[in-house]
Protein backbone atom coordinates (compact mmCIF):
# COMPACT_ATOMS: atom_id res chain seq x y z
CA UNK A 1 0.00 0.00 0.00
CA UNK A 2 1.36 3.51 -0.99
CA UNK A 3 2.10 5.90 1.56
CA UNK A 4 0.89 8.74 0.10
CA UNK A 5 -2.23 8.75 -2.10
CA UNK A 6 -2.02 9.37 -6.46
CA UNK A 7 -3.57 12.85 -6.36
CA UNK A 8 -1.25 15.16 -6.02
CA UNK A 9 -3.04 17.76 -3.83
CA UNK A 10 -3.89 15.08 -1.36
CA UNK A 11 -0.36 13.96 -1.43
CA UNK A 12 0.96 17.09 -0.30
CA UNK A 13 -1.92 17.49 2.52
CA UNK A 14 -1.13 14.49 4.15
CA UNK A 15 2.63 15.50 3.80
CA UNK A 16 1.62 18.69 5.79
CA UNK A 17 -0.09 16.74 8.52
CA UNK A 18 3.07 14.17 8.76
CA UNK A 19 5.07 17.69 9.91
CA UNK A 20 2.53 18.64 12.06
CA UNK A 21 2.36 15.28 13.62
CA UNK A 22 5.74 15.55 13.86
CA UNK A 23 5.28 18.34 16.38
CA UNK A 24 2.98 16.36 18.06
CA UNK A 25 5.78 13.24 18.39
CA UNK A 26 8.07 15.95 19.75
CA UNK A 27 5.69 17.07 22.60
CA UNK A 28 5.23 13.11 23.21
CA UNK A 29 9.06 13.05 23.36
CA UNK A 30 9.57 16.07 25.71
CA UNK A 31 6.34 14.92 27.86
CA UNK A 32 8.25 11.17 28.46
CA UNK A 33 11.48 12.94 29.44
CA UNK A 34 9.89 15.37 32.05
CA UNK A 35 8.17 12.34 33.59
CA UNK A 36 11.71 10.66 33.51
CA UNK A 37 13.02 13.53 35.32
CA UNK A 38 10.05 13.30 37.87
CA UNK A 39 8.91 17.43 36.85
CA UNK A 40 5.28 16.03 35.88
CA UNK A 41 2.06 15.44 37.97
CA UNK A 42 1.18 12.09 36.30
CA UNK A 43 1.14 8.65 37.27
CA UNK A 44 2.37 6.47 34.92
CA UNK A 45 -0.78 5.03 33.77
CA UNK A 46 -1.95 9.06 33.52
CA UNK A 47 0.92 9.97 31.32
CA UNK A 48 -0.32 6.80 28.94
CA UNK A 49 -3.80 7.80 28.56
CA UNK A 50 -2.70 11.79 27.79
CA UNK A 51 -0.73 10.24 24.98
CA UNK A 52 -3.01 7.90 23.64
CA UNK A 53 -6.14 10.60 24.10
CA UNK A 54 -3.49 13.64 21.59
CA UNK A 55 -2.44 10.37 19.52
CA UNK A 56 -5.87 9.13 19.02
CA UNK A 57 -6.83 12.36 17.40
CA UNK A 58 -3.88 12.96 15.16
CA UNK A 59 -4.25 9.55 13.85
CA UNK A 60 -7.99 10.26 12.95
CA UNK A 61 -6.44 13.23 11.04
CA UNK A 62 -4.02 11.39 8.87
CA UNK A 63 -6.73 8.36 8.47
CA UNK A 64 -9.18 10.96 7.08
CA UNK A 65 -6.35 12.38 4.75
CA UNK A 66 -5.31 8.92 3.71
CA UNK A 67 -8.86 7.38 3.01
CA UNK A 68 -10.25 10.88 1.45
CA UNK A 69 -12.80 11.66 3.72
CA UNK A 70 -11.35 14.92 4.52
CA UNK A 71 -12.98 15.54 0.25
CA UNK A 72 -16.26 15.78 2.29
CA UNK A 73 -15.77 18.66 4.09
CA UNK A 74 -15.43 22.40 2.49
CA UNK A 75 -11.53 22.94 3.61
CA UNK A 76 -10.15 19.13 2.49
CA UNK A 77 -6.92 20.21 4.06
CA UNK A 78 -9.14 20.64 7.45
CA UNK A 79 -6.73 23.11 8.73
CA UNK A 80 -8.40 24.55 11.46
CA UNK A 81 -9.58 21.54 13.39
CA UNK A 82 -5.70 20.42 13.49
CA UNK A 83 -4.49 23.29 15.12
CA UNK A 84 -7.54 23.86 16.96
CA UNK A 85 -6.65 20.35 18.11
CA UNK A 86 -3.09 20.61 18.85
CA UNK A 87 -3.86 23.98 20.70
CA UNK A 88 -6.26 22.34 23.33
CA UNK A 89 -3.80 19.43 23.67
CA UNK A 90 -0.82 21.87 24.11
CA UNK A 91 -2.96 23.77 27.07
CA UNK A 92 -3.98 20.29 28.20
CA UNK A 93 -0.37 19.14 28.72
CA UNK A 94 0.73 22.42 30.42
CA UNK A 95 -1.55 21.85 32.96
CA UNK A 96 0.72 18.57 34.19
CA UNK A 97 4.53 20.20 33.50
CA UNK A 98 5.84 22.88 35.92
CA UNK A 99 9.17 23.82 34.48
CA UNK A 100 8.82 22.58 31.59
CA UNK A 101 5.41 24.61 30.51
CA UNK A 102 7.46 27.15 27.72
CA UNK A 103 9.15 23.97 25.86
CA UNK A 104 5.47 23.28 25.15
CA UNK A 105 4.65 26.46 24.02
CA UNK A 106 7.72 26.74 22.04
CA UNK A 107 6.10 23.53 20.13
CA UNK A 108 2.80 25.17 19.97
CA UNK A 109 4.32 28.16 18.23
CA UNK A 110 6.53 25.83 15.67
CA UNK A 111 2.41 23.87 14.66
CA UNK A 112 1.37 27.42 14.37
CA UNK A 113 3.74 28.67 11.91
CA UNK A 114 3.54 25.60 10.16
CA UNK A 115 -0.31 25.91 9.07
CA UNK A 116 -0.84 29.49 9.38
CA UNK A 117 -0.05 30.03 5.78
CA UNK A 118 -3.58 27.67 5.02
CA UNK A 119 -5.18 30.23 7.12
CA UNK A 120 -6.78 33.69 6.59
CA UNK A 121 -6.74 35.98 8.97
CA UNK A 122 -9.72 36.01 11.39
CA UNK A 123 -9.00 32.31 11.42
CA UNK A 124 -5.85 33.42 13.09
CA UNK A 125 -6.57 35.77 15.30
CA UNK A 126 -8.85 33.33 16.65
CA UNK A 127 -6.42 30.51 16.91
CA UNK A 128 -4.12 33.48 19.20
CA UNK A 129 -6.87 34.25 21.33
CA UNK A 130 -7.90 30.53 22.10
CA UNK A 131 -3.84 29.33 22.74
CA UNK A 132 -3.62 32.89 25.09
CA UNK A 133 -6.80 31.79 26.82
CA UNK A 134 -6.22 28.41 27.39
CA UNK A 135 -2.77 28.92 28.43
CA UNK A 136 -4.29 31.82 30.86
CA UNK A 137 -6.90 28.99 32.10
CA UNK A 138 -3.73 26.62 33.11
CA UNK A 139 -1.83 29.12 34.70
CA UNK A 140 -5.43 30.57 36.82
CA UNK A 141 -6.42 26.94 37.74
CA UNK A 142 -2.42 25.82 38.77
CA UNK A 143 -2.68 29.36 40.97
CA UNK A 144 -5.89 27.64 42.62
CA UNK A 145 -4.79 24.30 42.89
CA UNK A 146 -1.38 23.95 43.50
CA UNK A 147 0.22 27.94 44.25
CA UNK A 148 3.56 26.96 45.38
CA UNK A 149 4.24 25.51 41.91
CA UNK A 150 3.26 29.09 40.21
CA UNK A 151 5.45 31.77 40.29
CA UNK A 152 2.49 34.09 39.07
CA UNK A 153 4.79 36.92 38.05
CA UNK A 154 6.81 34.81 36.13
CA UNK A 155 3.91 32.82 34.23
CA UNK A 156 2.06 36.48 33.36
CA UNK A 157 5.60 37.44 31.52
CA UNK A 158 5.38 33.83 29.80
CA UNK A 159 1.52 34.42 29.22
CA UNK A 160 2.67 38.12 27.42
CA UNK A 161 5.35 36.85 25.69
CA UNK A 162 3.47 34.10 24.51
CA UNK A 163 0.98 36.03 23.22
CA UNK A 164 3.42 38.34 21.77
CA UNK A 165 5.04 36.07 20.07
CA UNK A 166 2.25 33.69 18.44
CA UNK A 167 0.18 36.58 17.47
CA UNK A 168 3.52 38.11 15.09
CA UNK A 169 3.44 34.62 14.07
CA UNK A 170 -0.10 34.85 12.72
CA UNK A 171 0.37 38.45 10.81
CA UNK A 172 3.80 36.14 9.47
CA UNK A 173 0.96 33.99 8.42
CA UNK A 174 -1.23 36.30 7.05
CA UNK A 175 1.17 37.67 5.09
CA UNK A 176 2.20 34.39 3.37
CA UNK A 177 -1.69 33.35 3.17
CA UNK A 178 -1.88 36.96 0.88
CA UNK A 179 1.48 36.44 -0.57
CA UNK A 180 0.53 32.73 -2.01
CA UNK A 181 -3.01 34.02 -2.90
CA UNK A 182 -1.34 36.40 -5.40
CA UNK A 183 0.79 34.05 -6.76
CA UNK A 184 -1.81 31.73 -7.30
CA UNK A 185 -3.79 34.38 -8.96
CA UNK A 186 -1.01 35.39 -10.91
CA UNK A 187 -0.17 31.95 -12.13
CA UNK A 188 -3.84 32.18 -12.97
CA UNK A 189 -3.60 35.00 -14.97
CA UNK A 190 -0.14 33.51 -16.57
CA UNK A 191 -1.65 30.08 -17.60
CA UNK A 192 -4.62 32.00 -19.06
CA UNK A 193 -1.93 34.29 -21.64
CA UNK A 194 0.00 31.11 -22.08
CA UNK A 195 -3.09 28.62 -23.29
CA UNK A 196 -4.43 32.44 -25.81
CA UNK A 197 -0.71 32.79 -26.31
CA UNK A 198 -0.79 28.71 -27.75
CA UNK A 199 -3.84 29.14 -29.23
CA UNK A 200 -3.33 32.20 -31.42
CA UNK A 201 -0.22 30.63 -32.55
CA UNK A 202 -1.31 27.47 -33.80
CA UNK A 203 -4.84 28.87 -35.33
CA UNK A 204 -5.82 31.28 -37.86
CA UNK A 205 -7.74 34.81 -36.27
CA UNK A 206 -10.43 34.73 -39.17
CA UNK A 207 -11.53 31.58 -39.35
CA UNK A 208 -10.55 29.79 -36.26
CA UNK A 209 -9.14 26.61 -37.93
CA UNK A 210 -5.82 25.62 -37.58
CA UNK A 211 -3.20 27.68 -39.51
CA UNK A 212 -0.68 25.98 -42.29
CA UNK A 213 2.61 25.50 -39.18
CA UNK A 214 0.46 23.73 -37.12
CA UNK A 215 -0.62 21.43 -40.19
CA UNK A 216 3.20 20.43 -40.55
CA UNK A 217 3.17 19.28 -37.11
CA UNK A 218 -0.28 17.24 -37.55
CA UNK A 219 1.01 15.66 -40.64
CA UNK A 220 4.50 14.85 -39.21
CA UNK A 221 2.49 12.79 -36.13
CA UNK A 222 0.06 11.01 -38.47
CA UNK A 223 2.71 9.82 -41.09
CA UNK A 224 4.88 9.20 -37.69
CA UNK A 225 1.75 7.11 -36.98
CA UNK A 226 1.10 5.28 -40.58
CA UNK A 227 4.61 4.66 -41.05
CA UNK A 228 4.80 2.74 -37.38
CA UNK A 229 1.82 0.01 -37.77
CA UNK A 230 -1.52 -0.69 -38.94
CA UNK A 231 -2.71 2.68 -39.28
CA UNK A 232 -3.92 5.00 -42.19
CA UNK A 233 -5.39 8.57 -42.36
CA UNK A 234 -6.54 10.47 -45.57
CA UNK A 235 -6.31 14.09 -46.12
CA UNK A 236 -9.39 16.60 -47.98
CA UNK A 237 -7.68 19.92 -49.88
CA UNK A 238 -10.80 22.00 -50.70
CA UNK A 239 -10.88 25.88 -52.31
CA UNK A 240 -13.73 27.91 -52.35
CA UNK A 241 -14.89 28.04 -56.40
CA UNK A 242 -14.24 31.10 -57.91
CA UNK A 243 -13.56 33.30 -54.81
CA UNK A 244 -11.80 35.65 -56.87
CA UNK A 245 -14.95 36.70 -58.03
CA UNK A 246 -16.62 37.24 -54.66
CA UNK A 247 -13.68 39.44 -53.24
CA UNK A 248 -14.21 41.21 -56.54
CA UNK A 249 -17.76 41.59 -56.91
CA UNK A 250 -18.91 41.73 -53.43
CA UNK A 251 -15.99 43.06 -51.30
CA UNK A 252 -13.16 41.65 -49.68
CA UNK A 253 -15.37 42.06 -46.21
CA UNK A 254 -17.67 39.77 -47.48
CA UNK A 255 -15.03 37.35 -48.93
CA UNK A 256 -13.58 37.27 -45.68
CA UNK A 257 -17.64 36.17 -43.93
CA UNK A 258 -17.94 33.78 -46.48
CA UNK A 259 -14.51 32.00 -45.46
CA UNK A 260 -15.73 31.97 -42.10
CA UNK A 261 -19.46 30.55 -43.22
CA UNK A 262 -17.39 27.97 -44.86
CA UNK A 263 -14.95 26.77 -41.87
CA UNK A 264 -17.94 26.39 -39.63
CA UNK A 265 -19.60 24.28 -42.17
CA UNK A 266 -16.20 21.90 -42.61
CA UNK A 267 -15.49 22.08 -38.87
CA UNK A 268 -19.31 20.50 -38.42
CA UNK A 269 -18.87 17.73 -40.86
CA UNK A 270 -15.33 16.33 -38.83
CA UNK A 271 -15.02 14.41 -36.05
CA UNK A 272 -12.86 15.13 -33.03
CA UNK A 273 -9.68 14.23 -33.51
CA UNK A 274 -9.82 15.31 -36.85
CA UNK A 275 -8.19 18.81 -38.38
CA UNK A 276 -9.74 21.59 -39.78
CA UNK A 277 -6.76 23.83 -41.12
CA UNK A 278 -6.82 27.18 -43.39
CA UNK A 279 -3.99 26.30 -45.59
CA UNK A 280 -3.49 30.02 -47.15
CA UNK A 281 -6.57 32.54 -48.89
CA UNK A 282 -9.36 30.21 -49.73
CA UNK A 283 -7.89 27.21 -49.53
CA UNK A 284 -8.24 24.39 -46.86
CA UNK A 285 -7.11 21.20 -45.41
CA UNK A 286 -9.11 18.28 -43.79
CA UNK A 287 -6.53 16.18 -42.06
CA UNK A 288 -9.11 12.79 -41.43
CA UNK A 289 -7.23 11.02 -39.07
CA UNK A 290 -7.52 6.90 -38.69
CA UNK A 291 -9.74 6.94 -42.30
CA UNK A 292 -9.07 5.26 -45.15
CA UNK A 293 -9.54 6.67 -48.82
CA UNK A 294 -13.09 5.33 -49.06
CA UNK A 295 -14.35 7.12 -46.12
CA UNK A 296 -12.49 10.03 -46.87
CA UNK A 297 -13.99 10.59 -49.74
CA UNK A 298 -17.45 10.80 -48.30
CA UNK A 299 -16.71 13.08 -45.90
CA UNK A 300 -15.43 15.51 -48.74
CA UNK A 301 -18.46 14.67 -50.32
CA UNK A 302 -20.99 15.85 -46.88
CA UNK A 303 -19.42 18.91 -47.28
CA UNK A 304 -19.20 19.75 -50.48
CA UNK A 305 -23.04 19.12 -50.37
CA UNK A 306 -23.38 21.19 -46.99
CA UNK A 307 -21.72 24.09 -48.56
CA UNK A 308 -23.82 23.99 -51.83
CA UNK A 309 -26.74 23.81 -49.59
CA UNK A 310 -25.98 26.18 -47.32
CA UNK A 311 -27.92 29.77 -47.42
CA UNK A 312 -25.46 33.32 -47.60
CA UNK A 313 -28.37 35.19 -47.78
CA UNK A 314 -27.40 37.23 -44.51
CA UNK A 315 -24.01 37.67 -45.94
CA UNK A 316 -24.70 38.28 -49.24
CA UNK A 317 -28.19 37.75 -51.23
CA UNK A 318 -26.72 37.59 -54.59
CA UNK A 319 -23.54 34.93 -53.27
CA UNK A 320 -23.25 31.31 -54.37
CA UNK A 321 -20.44 29.33 -53.31
CA UNK A 322 -19.37 25.75 -54.03
CA UNK A 323 -16.10 24.26 -53.00
CA UNK A 324 -13.53 22.02 -55.39
CA UNK A 325 -12.26 18.75 -53.06
CA UNK A 326 -9.19 16.91 -53.86
CA UNK A 327 -9.10 13.50 -51.31
CA UNK A 328 -5.73 11.49 -51.21
CA UNK A 329 -4.88 8.64 -48.51
CA UNK A 330 -1.08 8.65 -47.59
CA UNK A 331 0.86 5.82 -48.77
CA UNK A 332 3.83 4.37 -46.42
CA UNK A 333 6.99 6.32 -46.17
CA UNK A 334 6.06 8.90 -48.65
CA UNK A 335 6.06 12.52 -46.80
CA UNK A 336 3.46 15.16 -45.94
CA UNK A 337 4.37 17.48 -48.37
CA UNK A 338 4.25 14.85 -50.80
CA UNK A 339 0.85 13.43 -49.54
CA UNK A 340 -1.06 17.50 -49.96
CA UNK A 341 0.94 17.34 -53.05
CA UNK A 342 -1.30 15.26 -54.74
CA UNK A 343 -4.27 16.35 -52.85
CA UNK A 344 -3.64 19.39 -54.56
CA UNK A 345 -3.48 18.13 -58.03
CA UNK A 346 -7.04 16.30 -57.57
CA UNK A 347 -8.54 19.78 -55.80
CA UNK A 348 -7.16 21.24 -59.03
CA UNK A 349 -8.41 18.50 -61.07
CA UNK A 350 -12.36 18.62 -59.85
CA UNK A 351 -11.84 22.59 -60.45
CA UNK A 352 -11.14 21.62 -64.09
CA UNK A 353 -13.72 19.54 -64.15
CA UNK A 354 -16.18 21.85 -63.66
CA UNK A 355 -16.10 22.71 -60.11
CA UNK A 356 -18.31 22.02 -57.18
CA UNK A 357 -17.37 18.25 -56.79
CA UNK A 358 -14.92 15.66 -55.13
CA UNK A 359 -12.05 14.02 -56.90
CA UNK A 360 -10.11 11.30 -55.51
CA UNK A 361 -6.00 10.64 -56.33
Amino acid sequence: MRLFPDDLRQALRLRRSLLGTGGALTLSILLWIVYEKGVVRLTQPQLGLLLAWFWTGNLIFLGMLRSGFNLRFRDPSITLPQIIWATLNVALMTYFLDEARPAALMILLLVVNLWSFRLNLAQLTGITILATASYGLVIYLLNVRYPERVNLDFELIILAGFAVALYGTTLAGHEMHALRRALRERNRGLESALDQINYLAVTDDLTGAYNRRYLEDVLAKQTALANRGDYRFSVCFFDVDQFKTINDKFSHTVGDKVLVRVAEIADKMIREGDYLVRYGGEKFVLVLAGTNAGAAVMVAERTREAVAAAKFGEIEPAARVTISCGVTEFRRGESGDALLIRADEAMYAAKSQGRNRVVYS
